[in-house]
């Protein structure tokens, strides 16, 4: 019997290793199992991190290249602004150049023109002048030819006209004042006798 339950103690000892033994690669390959499970999830939260930082790098890439269009866009217009400016402003210099240049011709027959109507201005004032003057010449010498009465009381007579106005007044049928002035149709036949 010592033989017997001897290997029954070894029999069961070995199994209880032999169990043991399972469990323990059992949860060896479990760890294993769960270790590679960390490591691919760690492995894919890497990959979906450079990812989401090759996006970023994208994104901002395209921001900025977006940003240097823009810039480029602005400063072009900017210079067309400018390069439209200076040729207005060369423009409206030409044409101020233009209009200086009409004006002083045109300034200068303008004055031309004045002149001349000043001078004749003058010479109609010097001429009215003179011609005032020998007026004045020619009333003093008729003064000493001319010899004239006068006679205040010439003032109080009657003129011509007015004499011949009183002829036509006294002539003339004083008027009648009311109706029986106006003048009077001829009465019809058939009222004759009314």
């Amino acid at each position: 019997m010592g033989n017997k339950s001897l290997s029954a103690i070894h029999s069961k000892k070995k199994e209880l290793y032999d169990q043991e033994r399972k469990e323990r690669l059992a949860h060896l390959n479990a760890y294993k199992v769960q270790k590679e499970l960390q490591r691919v999830m760690a492995e894919e939260e890497a990959i979906k991190a450079k990812i989401a930082d090759a996006e970023r790098e994208a994104r901002r890439k395209e921001y900025a290249q977006k940003q240097k269009e823009k810039l480029q866009c602005f400063k072009e217009s900017q210079k067309q602004k400018q390069e439209a400016e200076a040729a207005a402003a060369h423009d409206e210099e030409m044409m101020k150049k233009a209009q200086n240049s009409v004006s002083q011709t045109s300034l200068l027959k303008l004055h031309q023109k004045n002149m001349e109507l000043i001078e004749r201005k003058q010479q109609s004032v010097q001429d009215r002048i003179v011609a005032e003057f020998e007026k004045q010449q020619k009333l003093e010498k008729m003064k000493h030819k001319v010899q004239v009465k006068s006679d205040p009381s010439r003032l109080l007579q009657k003129t011509k006209g007015q004499i011949n106005r009183e002829k036509d007044r006294s002539s003339s049928v004083n008027p009648i004042v009311g109706s029986r002035g106006m003048p009077s149709r001829a009465v019809p036949a058939w009222r004759k006798g009314l």
